[in-house]
């Protein structure tokens, strides 16, 4: 039997204590009140810890599991994806200081442990075979005596391997609880539950030993005994170490104290604020009550509360002060939050104030919780999102460990403004989304939190929703109406400065263009120019990128934590100023009379950044530069911020009088109808609605015609009825002739004209005929002379080699290994072997590239039986398999 005491307690009355007698055939709980972790970003660390290194050792807990949490990998050949309960490394490096000493965790449902070895820095995990259920707790133990693993389960031993190795017991890699730390003291994976009474022991204690032990409490100067936490503090940020060794561990990002039945899973994050509101939300497992207490000087002055229990709490605050930091906590029954803050909007334009944007935040959080750790230095009021938050917004188990839980730090304190993107899915599948955010209403009935729109300070907000395959931007459409009529309303037209995120980009890479992107363009980007608009941000591709248009700047911000794409080659249409692949987040200082952008690496340095000024002419252009041509003249300048076009003029004279030849959209233009062997000399300007800027620096060319330079680097490669031709690109070529002939004195005779790129390939060969190739360029001043030749005789390849016979497989002389031979192929170049768990396949490769008839399988699970084929290779292709083969690896 347990017996538990529920104390409820506020800062205005006491209520009774309740005694609640249970009845349960689980083991009894150590008697401490535990330590929760959110699986999302919290820790406890111990440092480097020397004093727990240890070749033999038990590492004992009780924990409870209360979902997920996130993965992390013990090394190359341990356990791929495993929970840390308590730990000293993880993954890092082999054969050095910086393998790992011991690992304790969860691996799937299943007790999980792992060692790096001191010899050869090889892994030795150990995986249990009792199922693990949530919200139960458990007492775990991992033992290792110098030759054996064994995992014990509520004191009974559910695993055991002989492993015969020294673990690395001078490791440098911090010790920790709810997660696994490197030699820097980086966190990676993260518990989403609680541990009690952690204990770490020199010696391997037995099974008997840790039944008896397990519920007891053991005095300082106990023999063994390396450190023992009991976490019974209930407050502070220090887990005290009873053992006498002064090991005392520190709370990192706010791990809670207590064992509570209600746990605050997601949250708190804040939603919608305005200058006198603001929306709190959170989630717990279980239905509970709702409370959020606040204060200005600390959250201890005012509270809201609504007693009806609820999993996904939404409690709105209002009466507040505008232009007011806030600090408040929420509680669900007995379960409190770390303290969070935030600010509420100016009502006042002339009020300045700094926003972040970012997106694309699935997938990767590791990546996700770096852009956050960035981002919160610069103490944004509030935080635009442009979709994508998880991989499959209808998962749930998704959105904790790849959105709340590293942005857990970020969203407390700070105001989250999403929209749609397409892995929030859309129609009916968007429940999650829906469930989770609370943002202004649009007036619509059917589609009311797809899109809306908010002002803050001196700006204006719209969030549209890109993600119901376009049809939602074409005209007629509800979101189109919508979005007209916003355009057109006095918050929308009273602003200084107006923005629109949504999730997909009008300009981007021209090989990530699709048919949103489209529609983006054709309908909404007009009136985005017929209205002002300043900055559309978007994400949808995994990189940033800045492009403009008629005086509006296009950020992508796509780095937020999903795998990264190419930059690629930018689409027409729109001015590329920027791109980088990389994770990053955006900051923008709004005033009523600049606008200043910059974004941020997860390392702190800026990639890019720009500033708009309120009214008057644009800046001038900048870094004109002119490059003669025949009879033309190239210009190129950088883009003005804010110009909607530019005026281009020209003089016989440096310096002027300058008279206005063309009016340019894009920073660039080509003069021609030249006279060559004159000198010109540029100058442009800058305009916009309001006024045209002063001149760029003057830039001069003088056009001429010369006959371009030989071909030279000419290649010929051979294939199956063709020859593959590369050579090193001609100045002053406009295109290439490609000649052949069958002897090397020629006559040659063309048989490629007008090719625009460096590189031919001739698909009239024959085989077996030697040919001879030249090169020359050609331009409209002439052609060049023919380069030096090359020749080349096309042949058909051989046929692929016959599948190896003979393959046999016998135990390898060192742990973990397994020795293969087999019967050489007759025209193989090389082989590939394949390994399976078990007979028949699938095969998956293990090794391509194996010059001879042997190879040596290694870093495997000794005791375990491996199955293998090989396959032969040449130029013409790959063999069948192999006769299959299986050995035990040592």
């Amino acid at each position: 039997m347990n017996t538990f005491f529920l104390n409820f307690l506020n800062h205005r009355c006491r209520r009774a204590i309740v005694l609640v007698m249970l009845t349960s055939t689980l083991p009894t709980v150590a008697a401490s009140s535990g330590l929760q972790f959110d699986g999302g970003d919290d820790y406890v660390t111990f440092g480097q810890a020397p004093e727990l290194g240890a070749a033999t050792f038990t590492i004992e807990t009780w924990f409870k599991r209360n979902g997920p949490g996130v993965a992390v990998t013990t090394g190359s050949s341990g356990l791929v994806a495993a929970v840390p309960l308590v730990a000293k490394g993880r993954g890092q490096a082999d054969g050095s200081n910086v393998d790992m000493n011991w690992f304790l965790g969860l691996s799937g449902n299943r007790l999980a442990a792992d060692f790096e070895d001191l010899a050869t820095g090889l892994n030795h995990p150990v995986l249990g075979s009792t199922a693990i259920v949530d919200g139960q707790w458990y007492h775990a133990a991992a033992t290792y005596d110098g030759s054996t693993w064994r995992l014990y389960l509520n004191g009974v031993q559910d695993a055991a391997v002989i492993v015969n190795q020294v673990p690395r017991h001078d490791s440098i890699q911090h010790a920790s609880l709810g997660s696994a730390l490197d030699s820097s003291g980086t966190p990676a994976g993260f518990l989403a539950g609680a541990l009690k009474e952690v204990r770490v022991w020199s010696v391997a204690r037995s099974e008997a030993e840790i039944a008896a032990g397990m519920n007891l409490t053991f005095p300082a100067g106990t023999p063994g005994l390396l450190g023992r936490w009991a976490l019974d503090e209930t407050s502070g940020t220090i887990a005290m170490d009873s053992s006498g060794n002064a090991v005392h561990g520190a709370l990192v990002n706010g791990p809670l104290w207590g064992d509570s039945d209600v746990l605050i899973v997601k949250g708190p994050y804040l939603q919608n604020v305005t200058t006198s509101t603001i929306v709190v939300m959170w989630e717990t497992q279980v239905p509970a009550a709702s409370r959020v207490e606040l204060g200005v000087s600390g959250p201890n002055e005012f509270y809201v509360e609504d007693s009806t229990p609820t999993t996904i709490h939404q409690v709105v605050l209002s009466g507040l002060t505008e232009s007011t930091r806030y600090y408040y906590t929420v509680i669900s029954d007995d379960a409190h939050s770390a303290t969070g803050s935030f600010r509420t909007a100016p009502s006042s334009p002339a009020v300045p104030f700094r926003f972040a944007a970012y997106g694309d935040t699935r997938t990767y959080p590791l990546d996700h919780a770096a852009v956050v750790r960035s981002m919160i230095p610069h103490d944004p009021s509030f935080v635009l999102h442009v979709g994508d938050f998880v991989g499959n917004g209808r998962a749930y188990s998704e959105w904790s460990p790849q959105y709340f839980g590293p942005a857990a730090d970020l969203l407390r304190n700070v105001p989250l403004f999403p929209v749609l993107g397409n892995h929030e899915y859309s129609g009916t599948e968007q429940l999650w989304y829906f469930d989770f955010f609370a943002t202004p209403d649009n007036g619509s009935t059917q589609n009311k939190e797809h899109w809306y729109a908010f002002t803050y300070g001196s700006a204006r907000f719209i969030g549209l929703n890109a993600c119901e395959g376009g049809d939602s931007f074409l005209p007629g459409s509800e979101q189109y109406q919508w979005l007209t009529n916003e355009l057109a309303s006095a918050a929308f037209q009273n602003s200084r400065w107006q923005f629109v995120w949504t999730h997909n980009p009008p300009y981007t890479a021209a090989e990530r263009d699709n048919a949103i992107d489209a529609n983006l363009r054709t309908h909404l980007v007009p009136l985005f120019e017929q209205h002002g608009v300043d900055v559309v941000f978007s994400g949808d591709d995994h990189f940033y990128r800045r492009s403009v248009r008629n005086g509006i700047q296009y950020v992508i911000t796509g780095g937020g934590g999903a795998p990264l794409h190419d930059v690629g080659t930018q689409m027409a249409g729109a001015t590329l100023v920027y791109a980088e692949k990389n994770y990053e987040h955006c900051i923008v200082d709004v005033s009523p009379t600049t606008l200043a952008f910059y974004v941020a690496r997860t390392d702190g340095s800026v990639m890019d950044t720009f500033t708009l000024a309120s009214g008057g002419a644009p800046p001038a252009p900048s870094g004109l530069v002119a490059t003669a041509g025949n009879a033309q003249v190239l210009l190129t300048w950088n883009a003005s911020v804010g110009a909607t076009g530019y005026q281009v003029k020209r003089s016989l004279t440096s310096g002027g009088p300058y008279t206005t030849i063309a009016s340019a959209v894009t920073p660039t233009h080509t003069d021609i109808g030249l006279a060559n062997g004159t000198t010109y000399y540029y100058v442009v300007s800058a305009v916009n609605s309001e006024a045209e800027s002063a001149d760029a620096s003057e830039a001069n060319a003088t056009p001429s015609c010369s006959t371009p330079a030989t071909p030279s680097g000419l290649t010929a490669t051979p294939g199956n009825a063709q020859v593959a031709l590369t050579w090193t690109a001609a100045s002053g070529a406009a295109s290439y002739t490609v000649k052949r002939a069958t002897n090397r004195r020629g006559p040659y005779a063309p048989i490629a004209t007008g090719v625009g790129a460096n590189t031919y390939t001739d698909m009239t060969a024959v085989n077996g005929t030697t040919y001879y190739y030249v090169v020359s360029a050609v331009s409209g001043c002439g052609e060049s002379a023919n380069s030096a030749y090359v020749s080349a005789r096309p042949q058909a390849p051989p046929a692929p080699p016959a599948a190896p016979t003979g393959l046999s497989a016998i135990t390898g002389t060192k742990a973990g290994q397994i020795k293969l031979t087999w019967s050489a192929s007759s025209g193989a170049s090389s082989y590939t072997v394949r390994r399976a768990p078990t007979t028949g396949g699938p095969f998956s490769v293990v090794k391509t590239g194996v010059a001879g008839t042997s190879y040596t399988d290694s870093k495997l699970a000794s005791g375990n039986r491996y199955f293998y084929v090989v396959t032969a290779v040449n130029a013409s292709g790959e063999s069948l398999y192999s006769n299959e083969a299986s050995a035990i690896a040592k």
